[in-house]
């Protein structure tokens, strides 16, 4: 089954073209000038709720003990307010949401970004364990936290100092039907990179040595993404998919519910950051006036008033062929 809202028609008149009725004054000149990075943010936004349409309503038919979340969701930033150059909209905050993922993302790097950049000599780390079947997620994310501590705790009485993130990602495997959480660090200097790796293949004998991951860390900024991705490419023949599975995604999101998914140690342990994030957020559009409500509708927001568009973003073949691209049931091997 594949919910879809595609015999919707877009929004091809935009509130930004010079000849559109009812246009915002003094914005005549976005046509010409390079958009200003308000309204490059407003059409960027645009583009992912119109994506991620169909997956949360996906996730809101399954009757999850999250489905109130979900419908959140679907009500997240669907209505816009300008005052001004200020434009103010409600965001749901949830991980799964990828709107507002980008915010959290964006709060995360800018609050370690610079205790990040101190450490010298930055190693990347991931620590994996064998992939476990759903019943026994909670019990195995438990696992992973629990040593965490025990090791931090051992490298203190060792005299260490250990300095870095830690971060907690899950991937689902269509084809198996199971799941596997891991923990990404960054850490400073490779004999502190070595100690944990080292320390996780002592207690973790069953884990394999060449699924571990050590090397130098050249960009951390990947590391504050996400925490699991919401889709699985499958190549069948010529044809490539995209699948997205609500179940494992929902069971994922059920799992984790209050969990601290990054964790800074050692000199990074001063940042103290929320992962949640606020649930108003404003932008400003450079030379916008006026007071107005707009609404969403398919892939754009419209003036409650006028029935104007707010962007110009307009979804092209590519994007519609990718939405059509995502199944929910995974066509047979």
């Amino acid at each position: 089954m594949q919910t879809t809202i595609d015999n919707l028609q877009p929004v091809t008149k935009s509130l930004f073209r010079p000849n559109g009725a009812g246009k915002l004054d003094k914005l005549e000149h976005l046509t010409q000038a390079p958009p200003n990075k308000g309204l490059k943010s407003l059409n960027k936004r645009a583009k992912t709720k119109f994506l991620q349409a169909v997956w949360v309503k996906a996730l809101v038919d399954l009757n999850s003990p999250l489905q109130k979340n979900y419908i959140d969701t679907l009500k997240c930033s669907c209505s816009i307010k300008q005052k001004g150059e200020k434009f103010t909209s409600r965001y749901c905050g949830h991980r799964w949401y990828l709107i507002c993922n980008r915010i959290r993302t964006a709060k995360l790097i800018n609050a370690y970004e610079k205790p990040l950049d101190k450490l010298i000599d930055k190693q990347f780390v991931t620590l994996t364990r064998p992939n476990v079947p759903g019943e026994n997620l909670k019990a195995e994310i438990d696992y992973f936290y629990k040593w965490w501590r025990a090791m931090m705790r051992v490298s203190v009485k060792e005299g260490l100092n250990l300095s870095g993130i830690r971060k907690l990602e899950i991937t689902y495997n269509h084809s198996r039907n199971d799941y596997h959480p891991h923990f990404h660090l960054i850490v400073e200097g490779k004999a502190g990179a070595k100690y944990i790796l080292d320390k996780w293949l002592e207690a973790n004998p069953t884990a394999s040595p060449q699924a571990q991951d050590l090397r130098d860390c050249f960009s951390y900024k990947d590391l504050f993404k996400y925490v699991t991705k919401l889709t699985t490419k499958i190549q069948r023949g010529p044809n490539e998919f995209d699948y997205f599975n609500p179940e494992a995604i929902d069971h994922i999101f059920q799992t984790i519910k209050g969990a601290r998914i990054y964790q800074g140690f050692g000199s990074v342990q001063k940042v103290k950051v929320s992962e949640d994030i606020e649930t108003e957020q404003a932008l400003e559009v450079k030379d916008a006036e006026g007071e107005n409500v707009f609404r969403w509708a398919y892939n754009t927001w419209l003036n409650i008033k006028t029935n104007e568009p707010l962007t110009d973003w307009l979804p092209d073949e590519e994007i519609k062929k990718y939405r059509k691209r995502i199944i929910y049931t995974p066509p047979p091997v």
